[in-house]
């Protein structure tokens, strides 16, 4: 929201460069959380995020994005519960929260390579790297953006304007 003099308070325009911002804030803190779980995770919470994984790669075949957005939710919950830093988490949340949910349905469902990532990142928190853990994350986030531009700009949400470069 903006204040406009004499109209008011005014929906703000959201930008493309506003979805980068928020998946850049999202990334950074996820590989946070995700090298901190690396140091931390225990071999029940490894075994959680892989019967996530599966349950995962079902509800995608089936084409269920209710279930897509809850498994996909529960899969990085419980690497930001093995991070044991709550705060952290909690500012995380606040920047997720700028983002309709059906966006990270969308994404788990529809980013062909996140099986593999999900997969490689389970590894490396295994082998307790956090390098690796956080790397793998940022990248799992940060591709999303510009999926999420495409699709915003498939509906029509910038048609009045050009493309940013």
């Amino acid at each position: 929201m903006q204040l406009v003099p004499r109209r008011g308070f005014v929906v703000a325009p959201f930008t493309r460069q506003d979805v980068r911002d928020l998946f850049w804030a999202q990334a950074s803190l996820a590989g946070e959380l995700a090298a901190r779980a690396a140091k931390k995770i225990t071999p029940e919470q490894i075994d959680r995020l892989k019967a996530i994984i599966e349950q995962l790669d079902e509800a995608i075949e089936a084409g269920d994005k209710d279930r897509i957005a809850d498994l996909g939710h529960a899969f990085h919950r419980e690497i930001n519960l093995a991070a044991d830093s709550h705060r952290l988490a909690l500012l995380l949340a606040g920047v997720v929260k700028h983002l309709p949910n059906r966006f990270y349905a969308s994404l788990e469902s529809h980013v062909e390579l996140t099986r593999e990532q999900h997969s490689l990142l389970v590894e490396a928190l295994r082998k307790r790297s956090a390098r690796k853990a956080r790397t793998l994350m940022e990248e799992h986030v940060v591709e999303g953006a510009d999926y999420v531009i495409e699709m915003l700009e498939n509906n029509g949400l910038w048609e009045d304007e050009e493309p940013e470069s």
